[in-house]
C-alpha cells in the first residue's frame, strides 16, 4: 500500500485534492471531503475502465511517461548538484 500512496503522490492527485504527505486521513476531518473526492476519482476511472470509455493500454503509455520525464528530471536536477 506504501507504493500506491507514491503513485497518488506521482501523479499529482494529491496536489489537485490538497492532501499533503503526513496527514491523518483517517482522524482530520477537514480532509474528509477531500479524501472523498479522491476515492470518487479512483471509482470512476475504475467505471470508465469497465465501460471501456478508454483502454489500459492509454494508461500504461501515460504511465510509462510519466516515470520517464520523472527519472529525466532526477538526472538533470543531480547533474546540477554536481
Amino acid at each position: 500500500l506504501i507504493q500506491l500512496g507514491g503513485l497518488i503522490e506521482k501523479s499529482g492527485l494529491m496536489d489537485e485534492f490538497d492532501i499533503e504527505p503526513g496527514d491523518d486521513l483517517q482522524k482530520d476531518l477537514e480532509k474528509k471531503d477531500h479524501v472523498f473526492a479522491l476515492l470518487g476519482a479512483l471509482l470512476e476511472t475504475k467505471s470508465m475502465l469497465h465501460n471501456e470509455e478508454f483502454h489500459k493500454d492509454l494508461l500504461m503509455q501515460k504511465g510509462a511517461k510519466a516515470f520517464q520525464e520523472d527519472k529525466k528530471n532526477e538526472r538533470e536536477n543531480e547533474e546540477e548538484l554536481d
